[in-house]
């Protein structure tokens, strides 16, 4: 079989949209994501950084795939780092090196000399075999829990929620994420400056990527980033294991119809020994991301 690959543009949307439809994610839950918007578009104005490739035969779109260019730490030094995600191969062409060819463009456009990552939902045995190819180490296991918003949430008294106001307190934010991410290993360097730029993004007229500062007494305690992905994306679940399905009955976080349309916080923080403020910054982010989807994630470590 004869294809290209190419970065993608605009005008695929279309064809992006049917690959995304037709090719859910393989692993433990088969989920597929339907784009709101032209995501071209919105990675353009919101995640720039980004390279996306897309493999082309015959004028249909067979797959896609991913590439975050930045800097991690690891055991204390500086690296060069490629986080590959967003692997997309159709059905009807998969096992014929597309996602070979697919890596190997992003792998050659991060260099010899970077730390590589890729994150591989359990039971992805096609992606499995696919990062074997490359991958050194398996370096743990990552947690993506979603949880239903709660819309209300009030703030313990003294405790003030908002976005900062100038550069002094941008980079009060950049010292206590570094503070509370002290010695883990892949965390990325964040400078006041680049928090403040990623949130003056906006697609459509709109930020959909805002940093919240829990303030107490003038002084930043704590600060969390909120992505309202819920405007441009959704997700539908295909199939759920058993016990999934079983669980759901009770909390309820998938809806009936199988579409969740989720927001995602990220670079959480808080000063050492005040957990009461991170359980109010999950509160109001729960709430806050109630006004655009019906759930709320998050990535972690639980080690």
């Amino acid at each position: 079989m004869s294809y290209n690959l190419r970065e993608a543009r605009p005008d695929d949307f279309e064809s992006l949209a049917a690959l995304a439809a037709a090719s859910a994610d393989t692993g433990q839950i088969r989920v597929a994501v339907r784009y709101l918007a032209n995501p071209i578009e919105v990675k353009e104005a919101l995640r720039p950084e980004v390279r996306w490739v897309v493999a082309e035969a015959e004028g249909d779109l067979i797959g896609s795939a991913q590439v975050v260019l930045h800097e991690v730490e690891a055991e204390g030094e500086l690296h060069p780092c490629a986080t590959l995600g967003s692997l997309m191969v159709h059905p009807a062409h998969r096992r014929k090196g597309v996602a070979t060819a697919l890596t190997r463009w992003r792998l050659e456009l991060a260099g010899p000399e970077s730390v590589i990552l890729a994150g591989i939902q359990a039971g992805n045995e096609g992606s499995f075999a696919n990062a074997n190819k490359w991958a050194t180490q398996i370096f743990g296991a990552l947690l993506l829990p979603a949880f239903k918003v709660k819309p209300g949430a009030s703030l313990p008294r003294g405790l003030e929620l908002r976005e900062p106001r100038d550069a002094p307190e941008w980079d009060e934010v950049a010292e206590g994420l570094a503070g509370f991410e002290r010695g883990w290993n892949l965390r990325i360097p964040w400078t006041g400056a680049v928090l403040r730029e990623r949130a003056s993004r906006a697609f459509a007229g709109e930020r959909l990527r805002r940093y919240f500062v829990a303030v107490e007494s003038d002084r930043i305690v704590g600060g969390f980033e909120l992505f309202e992905g819920a405007r441009v994306e959704a997700l539908f679940f295909e199939h759920l294991p058993v016990a999934l399905r079983a669980l759901n009955l009770v909390v309820r976080v998938l809806p009936r119809d199988g579409d969740l349309r989720p927001s995602s916080i990220a670079l959480v923080w808080y000063a050492r020994g005040r957990e009461d403020v991170g359980r109010a910054l999950w509160a109001s982010a729960r709430s806050l991301a109630a006004e655009t989807g019906n759930a709320i994630g998050l990535q972690f470590d639980r080690r």
